[in-house]
């Protein structure tokens, strides 16, 4: 039972994680199409305009890892859920004591 609980917690800070990355891919992806509007700008800003956008990139690709490495989590959490629940009954139905609890 205890070693559920943990697990169900552990799956709802994947999830946590997963909705806090994509919002904060959503915000980049938003502040990176606001700053393309058209301007006339001098050399210097737009040198500093691409830095940003390098920045805002390497950001971005960080976040895309760090989602994905979330929903792996989350897959091997939810796909070991089922199989510590078949061995919790397999031991219960040959009278073994549950580790488990």
């Amino acid at each position: 039972m205890v070693n559920r609980l943990f697990l169900g917690r552990k799956i709802e800070e994947a999830n946590a994680s997963l909705r806090a990355k994509d919002a904060k891919v959503i915000g980049l992806e938003y502040a990176q199409k606001s700053n393309e509007s058209p301007k006339e700008e001098t050399g210097s800003t737009i040198k500093s305009q691409q830095e940003k956008y390098r920045e805002m990139e390497a950001e971005l690709e960080g976040c895309f890892q760090q989602k994905i490495e979330a929903e792996v989590k989350y897959l091997a959490i939810s796909r070991t859920i089922p199989k510590v629940r078949v061995a919790a009954a397999d031991q219960v139905a040959m009278g073994q004591p549950q580790i488990f609890n």
